[in-house]
């Protein structure tokens, strides 16, 4: 299955990354990571440094699925609005989850910090839009978590301004009802943990699914697994 369409950036601009050879013999560790994106590196990465012997497998090349088609916007709004979480998880959960994300984006910054490549992360302010008149209202409505709300049109910013895009893709990604990513464990499938269904949230989820599964495969308990629990 073709997880992303268009022309999308990243390849473009960084080609293959790595080429892996094939599994060509069984091996042998304690956890096998299955997918070899955002998730499957942050993952991987939270249980070798917790002494865990760990193998990374995926048919596609690193990085190539759904990973090729992200944005790369660390954000820690989830795509459901902090007002309307509440209403379906409750406020602690949905408060939680939000802080989750927050918190998520300064610790890949530091995880970044420790590499040889900056991987061009750049802070930057964010302005939040409405994209028509119509949302104008429901935005004033929202008590959106920001230091700052300018509820503008895009046309008033840059008036008189024909906005071509240079780039144009398309990703496929899984999403639940609430906004709210599956992490843990399935009762369908037993000693196998799950890290999925994030929608427009993929890195900032993917960290906090490696620490939650690095913890219960330690056999630590971790409260954060009830916020993503399947049986929610």
């Amino acid at each position: 299955m073709d997880l992303h369409s268009g022309q999308a950036f990243w390849p473009i601009q960084n080609g293959l990354l790595r080429v892996y050879p094939p599994l060509a013999r069984d091996e042998r560790c304690e956890v096998a990571v299955i997918g070899g994106g955002i998730t499957g590196a942050l993952v991987a990465y939270h249980l070798v440094q917790a002494g865990l012997e760990t193998v990374v497998l995926d048919r596609r090349d690193v990085g190539m699925g759904s990973t090729a088609a992200s944005t790369a916007l660390l954000q820690y709004a989830i795509d459901t609005h902090l007002t309307d979480l509440v209403g379906r998880v409750g406020e602690e959960h949905a408060v939680r989850a939000y802080r989750l994300c927050l918190e998520a984006v300064d610790k890949l910054a530091a995880l970044v910090g420790t590499l040889d490549d900056p991987c061009s992360l750049q802070r930057r302010p964010s302005l939040y839009l409405a994209s028509s008149p119509r949302h104008v209202a429901a935005l004033r409505e929202r008590r959106v978590p920001h230091k700052e709300r300018r509820l503008r049109r895009f046309g008033e910013l840059l008036p008189g301004v024909a906005l071509e895009p240079a780039f144009a893709w398309a990703g496929t990604f899984g999403e639940t009802k609430d906004g709210l990513a599956y992490i843990g464990e399935s009762p369908e499938i037993p000693r196998a943990y799950f890290a999925l269904d994030y929608g427009g949230n993929g890195i900032t989820y993917s960290l906090v699914a490696a620490e939650i599964l690095r913890d219960l495969l330690l056999g630590h308990d971790n409260p954060d697994r009830h916020v993503f629990r399947f049986d929610r």
